[in-house]
C-alpha cells in the first residue's frame, strides 16, 4: 500500500513540473469572434484585439496570429506593455519562439525614460532601435534628451549610442565624437 502511494504521489509530481516547466501558451481574444483565415493559416482577431505571451501583451485593432511560424502582427493602434513598460506603434511583430519584436514608428516609456523613434526591433535583453529620441522625464521643451542615429539597449547592462547628440526637447546642442 505505501508504495502504490508513493507512486501515485510521483506520477502527481512529474505531472506538476512538466506543467510548470511548459513555456506558456500565447493567447489570443477580441470583441469579435476569432475568424481562422484558410489562406494565410492564421487566427484573425478584431477589434479590441489581445494577444498575450507570458509577460508580453499587446492590443491592437487586429492581430493575426500565424500559428505554423508562431509569429503575432499587430496592426491599428497597437500597445504593448510589460510590466514597467509601455511601446505605442502603428504595428507590430512578435516572434513568440524568439520573444522578440520588431515595429516601425514608435513611442514608449520606461519611466523616468521616454523614447520615440523610427523603428525598433529585438528581444528584451537587447533592444536596437533607430532615429531615436530618449528623453529623461516626460518630453517637452525643457527635458533633457539625447538623439541618436541608433541605440542599442541591454536593460540593466549598458546603452551604446550611435551618432549621439545630447539635447534640450527638440535642440540638439552639440555631436558626442565617437571614439
Amino acid at each position: 500500500m505505501p508504495a502504490q502511494i508513493f507512486k501515485s504521489f510521483l506520477i502527481t509530481l512529474s505531472l506538476c513540473l512538466c506543467s510548470v516547466l511548459q513555456a506558456a501558451a500565447p493567447e489570443l481574444s477580441a470583441d469579435e469572434p476569432l475568424v481562422y483565415d484558410a489562406q494565410t493559416q492564421s487566427l484573425v482577431a478584431r477589434g479590441n484585439a489581445v494577444f498575450s505571451h507570458e509577460d508580453f501583451n499587446v492590443e491592437a485593432d487586429e492581430i493575426r496570429y500565424d500559428q505554423a511560424g508562431k509569429v503575432a502582427y499587430a496592426m491599428g493602434n497597437v500597445r504593448v506593455t510589460r510590466p514597467g513598460f509601455r511601446l505605442v506603434a502603428d504595428s507590430l511583430s512578435y516572434n513568440v519562439a524568439g520573444k522578440s519584436f520588431s515595429c516601425g514608428a514608435f513611442r514608449a516609456g520606461y519611466p523616468p525614460v521616454f523614447l520615440e523613434g523610427k523603428s525598433a526591433s529585438g528581444s528584451m535583453e537587447r533592444v536596437e532601435l533607430v532615429d531615436v529620441v530618449a528623453y529623461m522625464g516626460e518630453p517637452g521643451a525643457a527635458t533633457p534628451s539625447v538623439s541618436a542615429e541608433r541605440m542599442i539597449l541591454s536593460p540593466g547592462k549598458r546603452v551604446l549610442a550611435i551618432g549621439a547628440q545630447p539635447g534640450v526637447g527638440g535642440f540638439k546642442v552639440f555631436r558626442v565624437p565617437e571614439l
